[in-house]
C-alpha cells in the first residue's frame, strides 16, 4: 500500500548526489494521469493502426497541463514521442511512393520495429510515471 506522503504530494529533500532543493512527489492521481498519457499511445496504436496514437496523449496533456506540472511534463513527453512516431510512419509511406513500392521491403520491418518500440517504451514509461518518475523517451524530437 502506498504511504501517506505519496498520496498527498508531500515534499521530500534530495539525498546524497541529488539536488538538495526540495522536490514535490506527485500524488496518486497525478501519477495515474501521467501513466495514462504514456499508456494511451500504445492503445491508440492498436485502435488506429498506428496513425493516431498522438490523440489521447494530446488530450490528456491539454486537459491537465494547467493543474499538474508532473502530468503536463509527462503528457507533453508522451505526445512528442507519438508525434515523432507519426512522422516516421509518414516518412516510410513517402519512401514507398518514391521507390514505386519497392521500399515496402524496408518499410514492413521498420513498421514492425516501430510497433514493438512503441508498445515496449510506452509500457515502460507508464510504469515509471506511475512510480512517480519523470520518463524521457530515447531518440525523440521534443517539438513541444
Amino acid at each position: 500500500m502506498l504511504g501517506t506522503e505519496e498520496q498527498t504530494g508531500a515534499r521530500v529533500s534530495g539525498g546524497a548526489g541529488r539536488n538538495m532543493e526540495e522536490a514535490v512527489v506527485p500524488d496518486i492521481e497525478e501519477r495515474r494521469w501521467a501513466a495514462a498519457a504514456h499508456a494511451s499511445g500504445p492503445i491508440g496504436l492498436l485502435l488506429t493502426v498506428g496513425l493516431l496514437g498522438f490523440v489521447l496523449p494530446l488530450a490528456i496533456w491539454l486537459a491537465k497541463r494547467d493543474t499538474s506540472e508532473f502530468v503536463a511534463d509527462q503528457g507533453r513527453e508522451a505526445f512528442n514521442f507519438q508525434v515523432f512516431l507519426f512522422l516516421v510512419h509518414v516518412g516510410l509511406w513517402i519512401f514507398i511512393v518514391v521507390t514505386l513500392g519497392i521500399g515496402l521491403l524496408v518499410a514492413l520491418p521498420a513498421w514492425l520495429l516501430l510497433w514493438l518500440g512503441e508498445v515496449l517504451l510506452g509500457t515502460m514509461a507508464a510504469i515509471r510515471a506511475y512510480g512517480g518518475e519523470r520518463y524521457r523517451y530515447p531518440f525523440t524530437l521534443r517539438i513541444f
